[in-house]
């Protein structure tokens, strides 16, 4: 059998032993204090057995994303996936979410990654972006009047869909312009956290500056970058002004201008900011590639930002497993647990 013929296995459910059967029934109920147990170790074997027929060694893996995809790093950077390392640490976010509980940043590392040669699938975005993944790379995704953001694989967008962009990727600028915009932030700049009244998360980047040629040409340099700003009246004859736009744009200035000052308090501080989509970027083609080189990236988190749309890490089973999982997870050898990132 060819090496790649094998990249994912899918269990639809977990393999519980049938309790028609009278033996099943007898020893799940027969024995109050052992039936339980012999039950879950039976599952457990199942488990293993169905998905070692991929997954045999720590080395294997499942799904990924192209070589060039940007990925946001802890320190506000853009870098390809194909130039992470093991420990790197990268911008990640909570994995499931509601209406009552949504998600949240996190600071994230990663713990596996490497090149393969796999099948590809090729997405094109009304916005003109185009992403490239394996078929079970998983996307926060919204699709027609839908509210939640939902998870859907590659190989199940269809036009309609919209996947949930939550930052624009930047480059990191060495012009005059960004030079005097970051020392002047660095001096007269303030980064404040945690500024709201109904969302205690609130992020605010501001400058304080009499109404002088320094505080014009700090407003046009801004706009020149693309980013929008608002001046108000403080106390005395100064004048506070605002980078508008929310994190998503408070996050573009501090990577791409990088004032130190800012920027550090900004990356020392906890990852508590609710991730908050920019754009619903609707899919307008969905198209399978021929296979080529992949990156395997495995974050800490199971979570990244690629390209500016939240992707994930592809696990194997569900919730039901998880259960199995935390119960009983000395029964799982070693080497598939590390596999699967459990």
């Amino acid at each position: 059998m060819a090496v790649h013929n094998c990249r994912a296995i899918i269990i639809t459910k977990v393999p519980y032993a049938n309790l028609g059967d009278k033996q099943v029934a007898a020893r799940l109920y027969g024995d109050k204090k052992h039936g339980q147990s012999w039950y879950a170790v039976q599952t457990v074997r199942g488990l293993v057995q169905a998905s070692g027929r991929g997954m045999r060694s720590r080395e294997d893996f499942c799904q990924c994303v192209a070589p060039a995809t940007r990925v946001l790093t802890t320190d506000l950077r853009w870098v390809s996936a194909e130039s992470l390392r093991v420990g790197d640490g990268i911008l990640g976010f909570e994995d499931a979410a509601s209406r009552e509980s949504p998600r949240h940043w996190r600071n994230a590392v990663v713990e596996a990654t490497g090149v393969k040669i796999l099948p590809r699938i090729r997405i094109v975005l009304a916005s003109g972006s185009e992403l490239i993944a394996t078929p079970e790379h998983k996307w926060v995704s919204r699709s027609g009047q839908q509210q939640d953001h939902r998870w859907v694989a590659s190989v199940d967008l269809r036009p309609g869909h919209s996947l949930c962009r939550f930052v624009t990727p930047w480059d990191e600028s060495r012009t005059w312009e960004t030079g005097w915009l970051s020392g002047f932030f660095d001096g007269e700049g303030c980064l404040s956290l945690g500024i709201g009244k109904r969302n205690p998360t609130v992020t605010q980047v501001s400058v304080s500056q009499k109404p002088t040629q320094t505080l014009v040409q700090c407003v046009q340099l801004l706009s020149k970058l693309g980013f929008k700003t608002r001046l108000k009246k403080s106390t005395g004859s100064a004048y506070n002004g605002f980078i508008l736009g929310g994190l998503a744009e408070q996050m573009r200035f501090l990577g791409q201008i990088r004032p130190m000052r800012l920027l550090d308090k900004f990356t020392a501080s906890p990852r508590e900011r609710r991730l908050i989509a920019i754009a619903n970027d609707q899919v307008v083609l969905v198209e399978p590639l021929e296979a080529g080189p992949m990156v395997t990236l495995q974050s800490s988190t199971g979570t990244y930002m690629a390209e500016g749309y939240g992707a994930h890490n592809t696990y194997i089973l569900d919730g039901e497993f998880d259960r199995l999982w935390k119960e009983w997870k000395g029964l799982f050898p070693s080497w598939w647990t590390e596999a699967l990132k459990l």
